[in-house]
């Protein structure tokens, strides 16, 4: 063949391969836009891979995005990844930026590390064709061609591939560039919808006074994943770190079979129960079936009986330490959880805990202000008490507020033993 020839037969190859390029819009398009020429050469896999670098913009992780396999070779797998520092292989084509590498026999040849040779050995791969893809220093991917037997490879190799390199690499930077674009929009739209879902819970929580004005302030994500019932709990006892019992504070979408605000779980084996549902003060215990968890708690057993769910979300509200209470969110069905959902139910149990604790302390406080200042009362009216009359009526500012039907004093008489007789 006269070099005219070759040459010419040379520039078709790469025109056909910069036409395909030109029209690729995926990673599968562009391995397969520059495939021909390994595939006429026999090769037994194509493989198209991304570089991701580490936080000093160093290659740290290969992904494959696209690959095509004949009978012959092995495939790895779309994203599949490879932590380049533990293969010294990569340094080498690393090392060549805008060349490709081609390899023989990766079985003997002295340029692969062993540990890379048993990692090709496990793909079948012999012959190899290293492309390297940089964009000015800054690395896009690899282009890799294999062998399931030995292949030698000239100088023609050597042009063609290094003029795909040259055709392919600002292509395939421009389409994964703008697939990060796509994404990284994406990921703005959800981090917009999750702040526009705590903005509206917030809001709603600043006015927000009562248990059930609290439960209906932080349900909207909940209610829109599909939860079938939401509860409030209130926790009780004099000892703010070891609750003594669950008070049902409010709930939604009850039945005459659920609780009912009032209803008290009484922490039987707090240690136990702490484990299961209060050890992550800070962050939502998300359970996809309780069904497949073994509980053994009496207070979750009580629970998970009185409330019918498959799926839940534990919410803990805890203030510095301190016990305020826990949101329960039901599903009837397993619920299938996502970091979405562990990121916006965290917040709000971080947005509801401060909001429902203080307003809560608030009513304590004035609750037990207004009984000191009833018991004062009785007190100054039992001091000034001179008949029987005055008596019952100075107890009576007490017993008034349960609303008694009538307030009788009774007189014991013992008769000198001790023991009443009448």
């Amino acid at each position: 063949m006269s070099s005219n020839t070759v040459v010419n037969t040379e520039i078709d190859i790469l025109y056909a391969a910069s036409n395909k390029l030109t029209q690729a819009s995926t990673p599968a398009d562009q391995l397969e836009a520059i495939s021909d020429y390994a595939r006429e050469q026999g090769a037994s896999t194509g493989v198209l891979l991304y570089i991701d670098n580490d936080a000093q913009g160093q290659p740290e992780w290969l992904e494959v995005v696209a690959e095509w396999v004949t009978e012959r070779g092995v495939a790895m797998g779309i994203e599949q990844g490879f932590y380049m520092p533990s293969f010294a292989f990569n340094q080498v084509w690393l090392s060549n930026p805008g060349r490709p590498t081609l390899v023989n026999d990766a079985l003997s040849s002295a340029l692969v590390d062993p540990t890379s040779r048993n990692n090709y050995v496990r793909f079948k791969v012999r012959g190899i064709a290293m492309l390297p893809l940089d964009i000015k220093g800054r690395w896009v991917g690899l282009l890799m061609f294999t062998w399931s037997e030995p292949h030698t490879f000239d100088e023609r190799d050597y042009r063609i591939y290094t003029a795909l390199i040259q055709q392919a690499a600002p292509v395939i930077d421009s389409v994964r560039l703008f697939e990060q674009t796509q994404r990284r929009a994406a990921e703005l739209e959800r981090a917009k919808a999750e702040i526009d879902i705590l903005y509206a819970a917030s809001n709603r929580l600043t006015k927000s006074t009562t248990p059930g004005e609290w439960i209906d302030a932080v349900s909207g994500y909940a209610q829109s994943r599909g939860a079938e019932t939401g509860v409030l709990f209130y926790v009780e006892g004099d000892n703010p770190e070891a609750p003594e019992a669950l008070v049902v504070a409010e709930e939604w979408n009850g039945t005459d079979t659920t609780p009912g605000a009032g209803s008290r779980f009484p922490i039987t084996d707090y240690d136990q129960f702490l484990r299961r549902w209060m050890a992550s003060a800070d962050r939502p215990t998300l359970i996809e079936d309780v069904r497949a968890v073994e509980i053994q708690e009496p207070t979750a057993l009580e629970v998970y009986r009185q409330y019918p769910m498959r799926g839940c979300a534990i919410l803990p509200l805890n203030n510095q330490g301190r016990w305020v209470g826990a949101l329960l969110f039901a599903w009837k069905d397993t619920a299938d959880f996502d970091d979405r959902d562990r990121r916006i139910f965290t917040a709000l149990l971080q947005q509801a805990t401060p909001v429902i604790d203080s307003v809560r302390l608030f009513a304590q406080t004035r609750e037990r202000a207004a009984r000191a200042e009833l018991l004062l009362d009785v007190n100054a009216g039992l001091s000034d008490a001179a008949n029987e009359a005055q008596i019952v009526t100075a107890v009576a500012r007490y017993a008034g507020q349960h609303e008694p039907r009538a307030l009788t004093l009774y007189y014991l008489d013992s008769e000198g033993t001790g023991l009443p007789e009448a």
